[in-house]
């Protein structure tokens, strides 16, 4: 009987990836448990392979109540092609294996945007330059422009840092706190709807 089955979850796959920068690939270990494992990526234009990690084991196995995924940090330049990669999982408990369905993503260089913004809007129209370049030539399709309140500091489109210095976690607002309001606010993956509004009116409730 079957112990282990095969992976899910697995990431990357069907998105790009810088791989000049260091990466944690992952994947959910479905199965008992699992005592060791081995990564491979190929081009996925011919197959031919670009790195093996071996069969590596592992120091605790997996799944255990709190840790679901396996998780393996790839360091920068490991893989040095620029383009379509597939990659696949192999992992084991004792003699048993199961190698997972083939993953595709694309390794490219992170897009260079440089921005000429105002210091200071002094009406409700805002004229701005950009200029974008990207190493492997990857022409820019779309574009979108976003305004944020100047007490924020953005990441990745994201919120993280209010400029007093607060931190929210996982570049998402989770449980904002105005430092003016004793109320809570949690908002759902980084969205800011109405929070300008629901701050004011608690302000005045208060």
């Amino acid at each position: 009987m079957a112990t282990i089955f095969q992976p899910s979850f697995m990431y990357p796959y069907g998105s790009c990836v810088d791989l000049s920068e260091d990466i944690v690939v992952s994947a959910k270990v479905n199965g008992i448990k699992i005592d060791s494992y081995q990564l491979k990526f190929y081009k996925n234009v011919d197959g031919s392979l670009l790195w093996d990690s071996g069969k590596v084991s592992l120091s605790t196995p997996l799944p255990t109540k709190n840790q679901k995924y396996l998780e393996v940090k790839i360091s920068a330049n490991t893989i040095t092609f620029k383009g379509e990669i597939k990659w696949t999982l192999t992992y084991w408990n004792g003699d048993e294996s199961i190698t997972s369905q083939e993953k595709i993503f694309y390794n490219m260089t992170t897009p260079i945007i440089n921005l000429s913004l105002p210091t200071q809007l002094a009406s409700s129209q805002v004229s701005f330059t950009a200029t974008y370049s990207q190493a492997e030539n990857i022409q820019l399709k779309s574009w979108q422009a976003a305004l944020y309140p100047v007490s924020y500091r953005l990441d990745g489109g994201h919120i993280i840092e209010r400029a007093d210095g607060s931190v929210l976690d996982s570049g998402h607002i989770t449980d904002l706190i105005n430092k003016s309001v004793e109320k809570r606010y949690s908002l759902d993956e980084g969205h800011i709807n109405d929070l300008i509004e629901k701050i004011k009116k608690s302000g005045e409730e208060g």
